[in-house]
């Protein structure tokens, strides 16, 4: 369905200028290959999460870990990667960088919280051929005019961040086959009060925990409300055609 004409419109109006369509409609569709369950899933699902994903400006290319299109429940969700989020960040024009790292048992890594000179935090990778476990993460993020903020995540802070992400378990889900991009992610979202971010970055990350939790992600979309409206939404309409036309076969 997603080479539907009517559809590639709605994606190519929902882009930012410096994202090209068809170039999304090919990542999109070399996603679909590599996951086949998303193609059992809700099709209007699957074009509002590729449309979401262009709102956003973002590619669900698994490869560049921008965002993750994940099958729950009969619907396709948005997952974001660390490298997605800190784009987004970037956006802002009070955000020099933005960098995120795993940390693992073999290395040098400590760490204190504090007022200026008694906050610090230190880590020298190992370079041996086994680092070791995954113990730790953190993110740093540097503003124009000097200063930055950074947070460090933990064994337990991860247990938490599983619990509350609705399929974590799963062979598909991001948790199991980018684990260490979701020990920086973490930590990355934990900087997101200390951010100034703009709508959309503030949008995305309202998207992506809505995600994690299973719950329905919309953006400013047509879609009805729960028992609102008799007649079908654009998605609905765009899904509809895209079948009797015999999208399954195009996908």
């Amino acid at each position: 369905m997603l080479t539907d004409p009517k559809v590639q419109e709605q994606i190519r109006l929902a882009l930012p200028k410096y994202m090209d369509g068809d170039r999304l409609t090919r990542i999109t569709m070399t996603t679909l290959q590599m996951n086949p369950k998303l193609l059992d899933c809700d099709p209007v699902s699957l074009v509002s999460a590729v449309m979401q994903c262009a709102q956003l400006g973002l590619e669900p290319d698994s490869m560049l870990g921008h965002a993750y299109l994940v099958p729950f429940k009969n619907k396709v969700q948005i997952i974001l990667g660390y490298r997605g989020i800190m784009r987004l960040a970037r956006n802002s024009d009070h955000v020099v960088s933005i960098e995120a790292r795993e940390v693992y048992s073999e290395d040098t890594f400590t760490y204190q919280y504090g007022d200026d000179g008694a906050r610090y935090l230190r880590h020298t990778p190992y370079e041996g051929p086994d680092p070791g476990k995954l113990r730790a993460s953190y993110a740093i993020a540097r503003f124009k005019g000097g200063g930055e903020v950074w947070e460090v995540v933990l064994p337990r802070h991860i247990k938490k961040a599983k619990q509350s992400a609705r399929g974590a378990g799963k062979s598909d889900s991001p948790w199991k086959l980018h684990e260490g991009e979701m020990w920086r992610k973490t930590a990355v979202r934990r900087l997101e009060p200390f951010l100034p971010l703009d709508p959309i970055a503030r949008q995305a990350f309202a998207i992506d925990e809505a995600g994690e939790r299973g719950a329905v992600q919309f953006l400013d979309l047509d879609v009805p409300e729960d028992g609102e409206g008799d007649e079908p939404s654009d998605l609905d309409a765009l899904a509809s055609d895209s079948e009797g036309a015999g999208a399954g076969a195009d996908a």
